[in-house]
């Protein structure tokens, strides 16, 4: 007679406890308390144990949510630049080897090619920007262009990105060169339309970009860091012919 009863009050209680706390344990988050203690009608030792319990679990579940959030919001401003709001450098590459791959994967069984475009642009004598109206005028310049550019680049897949000091970068994914070009060249009508003072520039008296294209199918080797080089090198063409202005690669 009292072995069944043991049983009842005092080992399957334990069992389901064990059971609750193995399977917490294993699979994160757990919807329902166990229940077990005051609201059970259960005041003994164990009641008070698995009310005990379940405000240790809740608080843990609280806890995990916690940590959680803050680990995206860290992976979130690890990824971006802070002065501008643009993706860094590190997010760049992150997101360009994805997109590569999904391109690639997309080419199988299709007889057409998958391209992908890069823009480089820089602001057109930034150094003498800063000398004349100090390095907090620079930061709100940096951050005027970055959100035209933001603005540019509406499509899900596209990426802008701050490159380095008042350098930036867009990748175009889906994108052939003349398709490249009118992105760059909405750009450079946007920036003018800001007519942000730059009373220095040998250009013209408002900011201006020098901005250079390059784009390549995906198919066979692709190779990200050359066409970026190429990118830039029709950056730097934009900048001895004058400056404000796009330059394609061929």
């Amino acid at each position: 007679v009292l072995l069944p009863l043991l049983r009842k009050l005092m080992v399957q209680p334990l069992a389901k406890i064990a059971r609750y706390l193995e399977i917490h344990g294993t699979e994160g988050l757990v919807v329902l308390p166990l229940g077990m203690g005051a609201k059970a009608g259960r005041g003994n030792e164990i009641g008070i144990v698995a009310d005990r319990i379940d405000d240790l679990i809740q608080n843990l579940d609280l806890k995990r949510v916690e940590l959680e959030c803050l680990n995206k919001e860290l992976l979130s401003l690890a990824s971006i630049d802070h002065l501008t709001g643009l993706s860094n450098r590190r997010s760049f590459d992150d997101y360009a080897a994805r997109e590569i791959k999904r391109l690639s994967r997309n080419l199988r069984g299709e007889n057409h090619k998958e391209s992908i475009a890069i823009l480089l642009a820089d602001i057109d004598h930034f150094k003498f920007y800063n000398d004349r109206y100090g390095h907090l005028a620079g930061d709100e310049c940096l951050q005027a262009v970055s959100g035209t550019i933001r603005r540019i680049t509406r499509r899900p897949t596209d990426m802008a990105c701050r490159f380095g000091g008042e350098e930036f970068v867009i990748l175009l994914p889906e994108t052939a060169l003349e398709g490249a070009k009118i992105v760059a060249e909405n750009l450079l009508s946007a920036i003018a339309e800001l007519r942000i003072l730059h009373e220095d520039s040998p250009v013209m008296p408002f900011v201006t970009l020098s901005i250079g294209i390059a784009a390549s199918s995906v198919m066979g080797q692709f190779d990200l860091p050359a066409l970026i080089e190429k990118a830039d090198a029709a950056m730097y063409m934009a900048k001895r012919t004058g400056r404000n202005r796009v330059v394609a690669s061929e």
